[in-house]
């Protein structure tokens, strides 16, 4: 048996921009910084260090803690709404 997995990082599929940006804005909240969708699409696809780096200034410790709960955070939230966005993409393709 076959098993194939697709990766759709720019979007191409879909464009999770929008959605990672709410999450991003939630946890940015108790981080005192305002994460707007517009910084956001300018740090995607960007490594934790060159994020870290971005946001926080070097403060490394804040900037991982924040990343990593971003990612976490990410993951849960997608896969609450997965079901949503695989039929978006089956209704357009």
């Amino acid at each position: 048996m076959k098993k194939n997995l697709i990766f759709d990082l720019d979007g191409t599929l879909w464009d999770s921009t929008k959605q990672i940006s709410i999450v991003w804005q939630n946890v940015s909240k108790d981080y005192n910084i305002n994460i707007t969708e517009e910084i956001v699409k300018s740090i995607m696809g960007l490594t934790a260090k060159e994020i870290v780096a971005t946001l926080f200034n070097g403060d490394l410790s804040t900037g991982y803690e924040f990343v990593t709960r971003c990612q976490k955070c990410e993951n849960f939230y997608l896969s609450l709404h997965r079901r949503k966005y695989i039929c978006k993409f089956h209704q357009h393709h």
